[in-house]
């Protein structure tokens, strides 16, 4: 496990590239570096900190877990359908990562919003 707390979401997108190379498809990989780089740029503007990001891997699968201490989104579809009006409007990350060809899961606890990211694809 690689666990990283306030950092950049480049540096996380830097972990994911070095440990998922040659683990899991680049098709798949590069999904999860586009969701990894939404949900730690939506923690670190939208949430409250710390955040803190952990990725698992084993040879056939990457999780990595987003958390942060605030609400999280407060309506119930966040995500999940497109946001109305601009590009701008909250809700937009997270509707483009349930676009993504990997596994997203969304959870609101007493301590914090947190977002799953997980892929099983391998390579052959």
């Amino acid at each position: 496990m690689i666990e990283q707390v306030d950092r950049s979401a480049v540096e996380a997108r830097q972990a994911l590239a070095q440990i998922g190379r040659g683990r899991i498809t680049d098709a798949i990989l590069e999904d999860l570096l586009i969701g990894v780089t939404v949900a730690v740029s939506n923690a670190l503007v939208h949430g409250r900190g710390p955040v803190t990001v952990r990725f698992w891997a084993t040879p056939d699968r990457i999780v990595i877990i987003v958390h942060d201490q605030g609400r999280g989104p407060v309506d119930p579809l966040a995500g999940l359908v497109p946001t109305p009006g601009n590009s701008a409007q909250p809700g937009l990350g997270l509707w483009l990562i349930h676009q993504l060809d990997i596994d997203v899961a969304l959870k609101h606890a007493d301590d914090g919003f947190t977002v799953r990211l997980r892929s099983g694809m391998t390579i052959g």
